[in-house]
């Protein structure tokens, strides 16, 4: 009887040591969440990355490898037309403002007085990229608008790679170099190599940077040109198809004949130079034509 009375007091024991935690343990381990949600801020914090960075190591022995993200860039390029240029260059200022851009180039041709033209190369963020797009297009009659995005996760991710490698290099050079012990001349030669290897990381480092700012913004160039009236091109009918293949082919008529008469006009001044070598060929191939054969050609005789 008592062996079995002390079994149960054993088993209770136990069942209570896998309860939940009480007292000191059960402050820690409380206490451990509330302290990291007073420690999270707006997204973008460190502690939102913590906190994101741990979601995806907990789903990745259940879903899989984490899918990678991919590094793109985004170009595009926006032409359009309007009818009072004035005010183009402060409504187009304004808008890269409005969206987070800002203008890495710009040009503007008041030259002829009719059609002036202006071209802006506008940096504007990424996820602005679309309704910046969508408000250019409305500040005058959209010609063209087209859009390119580019991959470039490989060459990004190989270039972090490479650099890790060149680091680890250089942490070994570094290494060598405390120790003194060997000739002078393998101390300058590592000293060489690591002045290489050095140059290698920071221009791998720089195409990263540059790669960095494409992805982080987008390259929008902007054409504009000033038309009064300006009517949008539209499909043409099939009454408007003839009437400009009959338009082409007066024109080209036209320009054949234009052909001619500078054709002729070229000529003109050759005229006389031609006729001093064809008039004598002309006349020795009559003299050969009405000599019997086996007669010696005679030149005339000069008079006295």
């Amino acid at each position: 009887m008592r062996i079995w009375l002390g079994l149960a007091v054993f088993c209770i024991g136990c069942g209570g040591c896998g309860g939940h935690p009480t007292g000191k343990f059960a402050t820690v381990e409380s206490a451990a969440p509330r302290r990291y949600e007073s420690q999270q801020a707006q997204p973008g914090s460190e502690a939102e990355a913590v906190r994101t960075a741990s979601a995806l190591q907990d789903t990745a022995g259940e879903q899989g490898p984490v899918p990678q993200l991919r590094k793109i860039t985004y170009t595009a390029q926006v032409a359009i037309v309007v009818e009072d240029f004035s005010q183009i260059e402060i409504q187009v200022a304004g808008l890269i403002t409005k969206f987070g851009g800002y203008i890495s180039e710009s040009k503007v041709d008041r030259t002829r007085s009719t059609q002036r033209t202006g071209k802006w190369v506008a940096r504007v963020p990424v996820d602005q990229f679309e309704k910046f797009l969508d408000a250019v297009v409305e500040i005058g009659v959209p010609e063209t608008r087209d859009t390119n995005a580019q991959d470039v996760t490989e060459e990004y991710v190989d270039l972090e790679a490479r650099i890790k490698n060149k680091r680890e290099i250089e942490r070994r050079m570094l290494k060598l170099l405390e120790d003194r012990s060997g000739d002078i001349k393998d101390v300058i030669a590592v000293e060489s190599e690591l002045g290489r290897v050095r140059e290698e990381i920071e221009r791998m480092e720089g195409r990263v940077r540059f790669l960095t700012n494409r992805i982080s913004l987008t390259t929008v160039t902007i054409t504009a040109r000033e038309q009064q009236n300006y009517v949008p091109p539209q499909a043409p009918t099939f009454s408007a198809q003839i009437g400009q293949t009959w338009a082409g082919s007066v024109r080209t008529l036209k320009e054949f004949g234009r052909g001619l008469v500078l054709f002729a006009v070229g000529l003109t001044p050759w005229l006389p130079v031609l006729a001093f070598l064809v008039i004598p060929v002309g006349w020795l191939v009559r003299r050969l034509r009405r000599r019997p054969i086996g007669q010696p050609l005679s030149l005339p005789a000069a008079r006295n």
